[in-house]
């Protein structure tokens, strides 16, 4: 098993494969800002970020900057951000994505 997975290219850690983008020389590097949340009414708030979009991850809806509709207790909202356009760039994809949900 060894011998093949090695001889394959076959990776066998989790999250171990590398992509490497290039990005155009103008492009600006920007970092996506947390949305806040309150558990307790269940509103989450999405940043003003020049350079990120950010989206409902479920639906794709683009998320406008601001207090976003309460949710439902015990529902959830997943947010992801984007960067605007081709002149923008994440640094990585770790800090993107969140997800929120109102207590029961």
């Amino acid at each position: 098993y060894l011998g093949e997975t090695r001889l394959s290219g076959a990776l066998t850690k989790i999250k171990s494969a590398l992509i490497i983008k290039k990005v155009a020389g103008n492009a600006a590097l920007v970092v996506p800002t947390e949305p806040s949340f309150n558990s307790t009414t269940g509103v989450v708030t999405i940043p003003t970020v020049t350079g990120a979009v950010y989206k409902n991850a479920v639906t794709g809806a683009t998320l406008s900057a601001g207090a976003q509709s309460a949710l439902a207790a015990g529902a959830s909202l997943y947010v992801k951000a984007f960067p605007a356009t081709s002149s923008y760039y994440f640094e990585d994809s770790t800090a993107d994505e969140w997800t929120f949900t109102r207590d029961a």
